[in-house]
């Protein structure tokens, strides 16, 4: 066999051993991540705890019962937070009873406030606080009910029954 004739022999094997049933590989990459907060915690730290009325006392306010409910956060410091109410419309008596009585907070009853200074920020309970900070302390108070008017929360007594009355307040924060 000449020497070119080997020459394409060879080319051939080479390109069939190449081409048909070899492998291929491709690489890709994707990426991990995640974004970590910090500190978040969060604890009531006082009732709204009216005080005994008759039920033709009418309307009553958190601002002349001399009451307030407060939640006490703590957060990593330059953390930006978001609050949250549930408030009942009524407060309920103890069961089998199926008496209420209206329960309402004014529009500017909330407050958030940052020991480490950021400042005070009132707040309408109903629509939250979307955003507040970046707190400079890591600890802060919310506020519900402390004064007067439209910072206050009601109970209407004007269709009472005697007997007790409680209801829930949920307070949400959040980490932005």
């Amino acid at each position: 066999m000449s020497r070119f004739t080997s020459l394409i022999v060879a080319l051939v094997v080479a390109l069939a051993a190449t081409s048909g049933g070899a492998a291929q590989t491709r690489s890709a990459n994707a990426s991990a991540s995640i974004h970590v907060d910090g500190v978040l915690s969060l604890s009531a730290t006082q009732n709204i705890v009216f005080k005994s009325h008759f039920i033709t006392d009418g309307i009553v306010n958190t601002n002349a019962d001399g009451t307030q409910a407060i939640w006490s956060w703590n957060t990593t410091p330059g953390a930006k937070l978001a609050f949250a109410f549930v408030i009942p419309a009524a407060l309920a008596q103890a069961a089998p009873s199926t008496a209420t009585v209206p329960f309402a907070c004014g529009s500017t009853s909330a407050f958030a406030q940052d020991a480490g200074g950021f400042g005070v920020v009132a707040f309408n309970p109903s629509a939250g606080l979307a955003s507040y900070g970046p707190v400079i302390g890591s600890t802060g108070l919310v506020h519900l009910g402390q004064d007067a008017g439209t910072a206050s929360c009601t109970v209407d007594l004007t269709s009472s029954a005697r007997g007790d009355y409680s209801g829930t307040i949920q307070l949400t924060v959040t980490v932005l």
